[in-house]
């Protein structure tokens, strides 16, 4: 078993199970068996039966390729991605090797871009680079077997290689921004932002990826650690110090005992442990790792350990019964001589506890359909690929006995791409209309510039360019306008192979390959990139929900109050959940949160937004309520007839300031009105943000 407490390899396809990402790395190994079909049907067939085997071997070599891709999904985002793309760089060398009168290889060299492509769509940086130099080798390999003279073409070889490069890069920087946000929301959906380690809705997501390995029914120990009388040294340490604590006692529970287990802080100071291990090994190994934990502030911990649970109950959602039964356990614990005390788990006489169910979250926000979908750092790096494809553009040779009014207007073509491409990456805006203008332009000054290079070895080098447009849109712009391109990618192929005086041969075979792979990668690869987002942001929505309620959290409540529409008057009310005595008190309150934020969504009817500010304290935020006693009272009778064991003590304040700092003095009324109701004295409240001056 290895922990999964950071997610330092786990990529967003993994996370959400996206099989397009699969869908993209299988179009390396089927590129693959593509280019030997057309290798073997433009040539003179085999020697001998034992070529004839051979060419049977690598064909079955990619197919292997191929099922085990689309089979494993999750490998994508492992060592397979890069070797797989390699393999495929490698495709036509190893066909052609057993047919007699092969193609040139020469033809397959703008096969390299795709896979460059591919490999910064899907591998990280390094891998990709190491992918990018092993195509450019591959590249190398066709033309000393095309016996190409390299000095004579050698602007060729540099257009061909920047071809292949390029689009590679681009990817690459549109990716790392969109991998720099996924970091940062995975990090904030599944870790506890002061300790680094699992919260509570990560502990539940590895919990139901060990389950789906195949040991559901494996019997685990669930360990809740309790620092003894941390409220007291934290006020005298300070937050600051505290929270340092927290740390370092969280980092010593990770690497306690060969970091076998999963470590959550499930709620203030109050840590989770699950493990296969033998508690009587592990829970003395981690009570020590508190102890040598944090040597300036040194803290003590109890543990109460529940074991023999069945993996597949704490995956069914019976992880918080389980945790209530290892708290019960505590108390005997910081009794006892050695802080511990154990309890068997008996599945025979457990009775499952009703899972409550939250309120469902609220959809990730729609942009409007008219909205260009261009980023600006990708309105950036579009305008740097243009300003990059100009340039290129205008250093192919052409023929010499071209005319001079079309040599100019190559020229000036050439000088709008990399002129408008700089403007459009330096533009504020990004100025997508224009950009997604000059993305079309390309595509005749690119046809333009291949049917006029002087020689078939040097169009044969820089065909590749008349892939550009179809792969760029597909890595850059959205899907609508990556179809538009790979619609005309066909024609710009057959103008690019077959018209002109220098018509190459086998064009019809390149003109195949073309659609094939490159239009099948640039469309994937713009449905990848849209899913991805599209995630991200049901991610973000997810990390400004509470797991128990479904109800916003305390970052997710300002937000959404800072986008109501601003109203003279707001109302806010507070409602504070008292707790039940008696056993079982942890999942009676879940029950009773569930229910009364249940309550309040439907009195927000639409109109306002619901959040958990605290462990017991939910808030209704309502613009131009003026009558927030008639809420009180349609809320008391809601849960009146929901439960009659849900009992509740109800704020209420307004507001006039449509701030955030306004939000949460409205919010700290409340809950003075509140606690005069349980204990007659106001005091200091606990629910404003110390990072937030009402």
């Amino acid at each position: 078993m290895t922990p999964a407490s950071r997610p330092t390899s786990v990529g967003l396809a993994s996370w959400l199970g996206l099989r397009e990402a699969s869908l993209l790395l299988a179009c390396a190994p089927a590129g693959g068996l593509l280019v030997g079909a057309v290798d073997l049907a433009t040539s003179s067939g085999f020697a001998d039966l034992g070529m004839a085997l051979g060419f049977a071997l690598v064909a079955a070599f990619y197919t292997a390729q191929l099922a085990v891709t689309l089979g494993r999904p999750g490998w994508t985002d492992t060592w397979w991605a890069p070797v797989i793309l390699t393999t495929s760089a490698l495709s036509s060398p190893l066909f052609t090797t057993f047919l007699v009168d092969p193609r040139p290889p020469i033809v397959w060299f703008w096969l390299l871009e795709p896979v460059v492509v591919l490999a910064a769509y899907l591998c990280r940086p390094a891998h990709a680079a190491l992918v990018t130099v092993g195509c450019l080798g591959c590249g190398w390999i066709f033309l000393a077997l095309s016996d190409v003279d390299v000095a004579r073409y050698a602007h060729e070889v540099v257009a061909g290689a920047a071809a292949i490069v390029m689009p590679g890069v681009v990817a690459a920087l549109v990716l790392g921004r969109v991998r720099r946000r996924e970091r940062s929301v995975l990090e904030q959906t599944r870790l506890d932002p002061v300790t680094g380690v699992l919260n509570r809705r990560g502990l539940e997501h590895e919990l139901s990826e060990w389950s789906e390995r195949g040991r559901g029914a494996e019997p685990v120990c669930l360990v809740s650690i309790h620092l003894d009388s941390f409220d007291e040294a934290a006020s005298a340490w300070g937050g600051a110090a505290a929270d340092q604590v927290m740390a370092r006692v969280a980092v010593a529970l990770e690497r306690a005992y060969h970091r076998s287990h999963l470590v959550s802080r499930f709620v203030d100071h109050e840590f989770i442990v699950v493990s296969d291990i033998d508690p009587d090994l592990l829970v003395p190994s981690l009570l020590r790792a508190v102890r040598v934990a944090s040597p300036q502030r040194p803290v003590t911990a109890s543990a109460g350990v529940v074991w023999g649970i069945p993996l597949d109950l704490l995956a069914e959602g019976q992880l918080v019964p389980m945790v209530e039964r290892a708290r019960q356990r505590v108390t005997a614990a910081q009794l006892s001589t050695g802080g511990i005390d154990a309890q068997q788990f008996e599945p025979e006489t457990y009775v499952p506890v009703p899972v409550p169910q939250p309120v469902p979250a609220a959809p990730p926000r729609q942009e409007e359909p008219d909205k260009p979908d261009l980023p600006g750092s990708d309105a950036r790096v579009l305008g740097w690929w243009l300003a990059g494809t100009g340039i290129l553009l205008s250093a192919v040779p052409r023929r010499p006995d071209q005319s001079s009014p079309v040599d100019l207007l190559v020229y000036a073509a050439c000088l709008a791409l990399a002129c408008g491409g700089m403007w459009v990456a330096q533009s504020d805006t990004g100025h997508p209309r224009v950009g997604r203008l000059l993305v079309t332009l390309t595509l005749p000054v690119t046809v333009m510039v291949v049917m006029n290079v002087p020689t078939v070895e040097a169009r044969y080098l820089v065909v590749v360019l008349a892939a550009y447009p179809a792969t760029i849109a597909g890595v850059l712009l959205d899907r609508v306008w990556a179809q538009w391109m790979v619609v005309l990618l066909p024609v710009s192929f057959v103008l690019a192979t077959a018209v002109g005086p220098t018509a190459l041969p086998h064009a019809l075979s390149i003109t195949i390959l073309a659609v094939g792979l490159v239009a099948v990668t640039a469309l994937l690869a713009a449905m990848v990139r849209r899913r991805r987002l599209t995630s991200l942001n049901r991610l973000h929505v997810l990390t400004l929900t509470d797991p128990t309620t479904g109800v916003l959290t305390r970052a997710g409540l300002a937000r959404e109050f800072l986008d109501l529409p601003p109203a003279r008057r707001t109302g806010i009310l507070l409602t504070s959940v008292l707790p039940r005595g008696g056993e079982g008190q942890g999942t009676a309150l879940e029950a009773d949160l569930a229910l009364v934020a249940t309550s309040l969504h439907e009195l927000a009817r639409g109109r306002g937004v619901v959040g958990r500010v605290s462990g017991r304290d939910l808030v209704l935020v309502v613009p131009g309520a003026d009558r927030l006693a008639l809420l009180r009272r349609r809320l008391q009778q809601d849960l009146g007839e929901r439960s009659s064991e849900v009992e509740v003590l109800v704020g209420l304040a307004y507001t006039d300031d449509h701030t955030e700092g306004g939000l949460w003095q409205a919010v700290n009324e409340a809950d003075e009105a509140v606690r005069r109701q349980s204990h007659g004295d106001a005091g200091p409240s606990h629910l404003v943000p110390a990072d937030v001056t009402p």
